[in-house]
């Protein structure tokens, strides 16, 4: 009896300390082979738990799986140390952060980093005043390289100023950076929400939320004003650039439910008048060839059933910013209006809806997906990293363990939209 009292606290001892060991190791694999120069197949991440491990590709699905490993091994794993998991072969790269797996970053890190940067840290090229060059070097680009509105005037807006990146990116003749000033026509009527909404728009569609992407989603309730919102920030962006005044945008689509066509025209008269901006809107009695014909307007309002009929010479336009009013119709990836809208070449996209739109995992993907396509990988990698461990972890039978990453599965999923996303108009502060 003495002797098997001394026994079952070390088995238990030993099994707790196989259980507790969790780590996680960028790796890459290949079919087992007995060749000297492996021909490695793929990236993958290895989890080791207690005596097992499982192996996952970087779509999140599971690969491989192995028991029975010695403990020590797993634990003293290091980088360059191979291990055979079936029919495979793997050779470490490196740890994973805890953390990092738990997000689910370490599967697709490239696409979630936000490029912004606190606006006083940034070390932006100073300004060109006309006046301070000789005469000699002053061209006419130089000399209209001044902001069309006072940026020091009491109650302007004023954009923020692209990065030293951004510069490098869409500067290549390295223009003097200009103000990019709010008109102070329209500026007058904006409530304090509404600007915040518009500077918040204006940095994600400039990429200064999120590298290489330029899309955001509004969802605010009826009746706050996205609607102006938008039309001060296409007045903005059709006049205006941060890079020697060039303006950002040349020509903007506008697709809405039908019963909001006429609306949109109506806002557009009521806040800019006809003598600042003309728009053309599609109707039984106005088509699409009359808008091509004429160089009047560089904004097209049309309905989404309206949309697919002219879809052959809406693609031949060529537009710079797409608004989709009412975008939670979008919702379903598969429908042809999405297809439709997806296929038009044009990074800079709006999606403006009156309801909070992440209800349902599988349609908040679509909607995300057609703003910034591919930021949150695949549809299949989306589900094994985000929407399987988020809803696993609601189920009543959910272990611990399952919880806790569903919780820092949606976590991280909030934190990456949320750069872009706008449920309330907080201009994602």
């Amino acid at each position: 009896v003495h002797l098997a009292d001394q026994t079952i606290p070390n088995k238990a001892q030993e099994e707790g300390e196989a259980s507790s060991l969790v780590k996680y190791f960028s790796v890459v694999w290949c079919k087992a082979s007995k060749k000297k120069h492996k021909k490695w197949e793929g990236d993958a991440v290895l989890i080791a738990r207690g005596r097992s491990v499982t192996l996952k590709d970087m779509e999140g699905k599971d690969i491989g799986k192995g028991t029975g490993y010695k403990l020590k091994d797993l634990e003293n794993l290091e980088e360059g140390q191979t291990l055979m998991i079936g029919g495979k072969e793997i050779e470490v790269m490196g740890p994973i952060a805890e953390e990092d797996y738990t997000t689910g970053r370490c599967f697709h890190s490239a696409v979630v980093s936000p490029s912004q940067v606190p606006l006083d840290s940034l070390n932006l090229k100073p300004f060109i005043n006309p006046k301070n060059i000789g005469k000699e070097t002053i061209s006419k680009d130089l000399q209209t390289c001044k902001p069309r509105h006072d940026p020091s005037a009491p109650g302007s807006i004023v954009m923020p100023r692209p990065s030293e990146h951004l510069q490098r990116m869409f500067s290549k003749s390295s223009l003097p950076l200009v103000d990019v000033v709010v008109d102070p026509y329209v500026a007058v009527h904006l409530r304090p929400h509404q600007k915040e909404g518009i500077l918040f728009l204006y940095e994600c569609l400039m990429g200064m939320r999120v590298s290489g992407q330029y899309g955001a989603i509004l969802a605010d309730e009826m009746g706050l004003g996205k609607t102006l919102q938008c039309i001060v920030l296409i007045w903005t962006l059709l006049r205006q650039g941060p890079f020697g005044g060039k303006p950002i945008i040349k020509r903007a689509l506008i697709v809405t439910p039908g019963s909001l066509v006429k609306n949109w025209r109506k806002e557009f008269q009521k806040w800019l008048g006809t003598e600042r901006m003309r728009v053309f809107s599609v109707d039984q009695d106005h088509k699409v060839e009359e808008f091509i014909n004429s160089p009047l307007y560089p904004v097209l309002i049309i309905s989404y059933e309206m949309l697919l009929r002219s879809m052959d010479q809406i693609q031949s336009l060529g537009f710079d910013l797409i608004i989709c009013d009412e975008g939670h119709r979008l919702k379903n990836s598969s429908i042809k209006t999405t297809s439709a809208l997806s296929s038009l070449s044009c990074s800079k996209r709006i999606i403006l809806s009156g309801t909070p739109i992440q209800n349902d995992l599988q349609e908040f993907f679509a909607l995300i997906n057609f703003v910034n396509p591919g930021i949150l990988g695949s549809l299949s990698t989306y589900r094994k990293i985000y929407e399987e461990p988020i809803l696993q972890s609601r189920e009543p039978s959910a272990s611990k363990e399952q919880k806790t990453l569903g919780e820092e599965r949606a976590s991280e999923l909030a934190r990456v939209t949320g750069l872009f996303y706008s449920p309330k108009n907080t201009g994602g502060h």
